[in-house]
């Protein structure tokens, strides 16, 4: 980046310290204004709601919520109910986007600096929330200005980031056993209660995406208990009561390791606040069991292996070692062969669409670089590694077009459409058939693809 770190620091503790400007052209409470402008950049908006309650003569806490697509709306809108019952601003901006870094910090700066000047926010109660790409966004603002808390949905810390030895900020994370980063969300929990850090990681149970409303609303209700024990907002006994029963009631009584997991979260997030002696002494006496102490072992050695599969298929990737990604890709395809909610199937589903999503980004810079051959080299392994994706093949069959290989490109165009590739009006225009697309066996093929749906 070419901004200063230290910088960048003091610009946006000044943001979050409140300037007291005009305040001309508030959003009205009770409703999500989608599309509003910065006064400072008019090429930066953002997406707010302000609680039907909202006041502007007392301070609020903020989610400040950056979703991968730019979505602003969309993610306020996930997170207005829990902002409307437990009184929070949210806003979201509608310029931050997966991509290089400097627009992010750009979007987050804009947006932080211009909704603190248009409403009346706590600086002790700012939060960020983000999935995917939006969390790694809204853990680099947490690392780099003063936060109150992280609700992380499927991602974690930036590449070039790690964690302090001492973490300032509370995390919520939120993951799934079809989540491809859910490796990536246990390590990073692993890590935070190495560190004695205020963590909580809840398991969805889908994929990867935004957390279903029910979890964002508990989400914000922990950030509330957080800051009730940290003694940022008073003690409210309706909001701890009504969250202490709902936990209680939802506790699994089996299989043991769950429940030793949930009675821990729970005496940690009511401590202080209720009386829980009871569910720590069953945490800690159920921690010192053979069966506890047998599932946390094979967790981390599961978590430790489906890492491993990943950085060594990235490797073989980055090599050109298409021996090992097929040697790899038979073993992942025997394991597919289990139970669908086997943990040997679900992590290879996930190590499939990982490596799948990591190997798309490369191929689409090799082919905007002419690097055909390198992009063949990739794809070919990719077929073999999951045969069954339509784009993969369709990708060979382009790097093969590129590269003059008129019986290569013609079997992997095939094999496409029997995977199940459908977008004729993509593969009519297609430049790198230009060689070809007269012949008889390519019209064939070509003429067999019925549907303009978009891959």
């Amino acid at each position: 980046m070419s901004f200063s770190t230290r910088a960048l620091v003091r610009t946006v503790l000044a943001c979050l310290g409140l300037v007291t400007a005009a305040r001309a052209q508030e959003p009205l409470p009770g409703q999500i204004a989608p599309q509003v402008v910065s006064r400072a950049d008019a090429r930066q908006s953002y997406a707010i709601y302000l609680p039907t309650s909202y006041d502007r003569s007392r301070a609020w806490p903020v989610i400040f919520i950056f979703d991968p697509g730019a979505r602003g709306r969309d993610a306020v809108e996930r997170l207005r109910p829990a902002a409307e019952q437990f009184g929070y601003v949210v806003a979201g901006s509608n310029n931050s986007r997966n991509g290089p870094a400097e627009p992010q910090y750009q979007a987050m700066l804009a947006m932080i600096n211009d909704a603190s000047q248009r409403t009346s926010l706590d600086p002790r109660r700012v939060y960020v929330a983000g999935l995917s790409g939006g969390a790694r966004v809204a853990f680099r603002t947490a690392l780099m200005a003063r936060v109150r808390g992280v609700l992380a949905c499927s991602a974690g810390l930036p590449g070039d980031a790690e964690l302090p030895a001492k973490v300032p900020f509370a995390v919520f994370g939120t993951t799934g056993p079809t989540d491809f980063n859910f490796s990536e969300m246990k390590r990073l929990d692993f890590a935070l209660e190495d560190r004695a850090a205020t963590h909580r990681l809840v398991n969805t149970g889908g994929g990867h995406a935004w957390a279903t409303p029910d979890v964002l609303l508990q989400a914000v209700e922990w950030f509330e208990l957080e800051a009730m024990r940290g003694g940022v907002r008073p003690k409210d006994e309706k909001i701890i009561g009504a969250a202490l029963a709902a936990r209680l009631q939802a506790l699994p009584a089996a299989p043991v390791p769950a429940r030793w997991q949930a009675l821990q979260a729970l005496a940690r997030d009511f401590q202080g606040l209720a009386d829980v002696s009871t569910q720590e002494k069953q945490a800690k006496e159920l921690e010192k069991s053979r069966e506890v102490a047998a599932w946390r072992r094979a967790d981390r050695k599961a978590v430790d292996r489906e890492t491993a599969y990943v950085e060594e298929l990235m490797d073989a990737e980055s090599d050109g070692d298409v021996v090992f990604i097929k040697r790899i890709s038979g073993e992942l395809r025997r394991m597919l062969a289990g139970p669908a909610d086997s943990e040997d199937h679900l992590m290879a589903r996930r190590v499939i669409t990982d490596f799948n999503g990591r190997a798309r980004s490369a191929i689409r810079r090799m082919f905007q670089d002419g690097a055909y051959s390198d992009a063949e080299a990739v794809l070919d392994a990719m077929t073999a590694f999951d045969p069954t994706d339509a784009r993969s093949h369709y990708d060979l069959a382009r790097a093969r077009g590129y590269l003059g290989d008129r019986k290569g490109c013609l079997a992997a165009l095939t094999a496409a459409v029997k995977a199940g590739y459908a977008n004729a009006t993509q593969a009519a225009a297609e430049p790198a058939f230009a060689k070809f697309r007269e012949e008889a066996a390519f019209k064939s093929v070509l003429g067999s693809i019925s549907q303009p749906a978009t891959l």
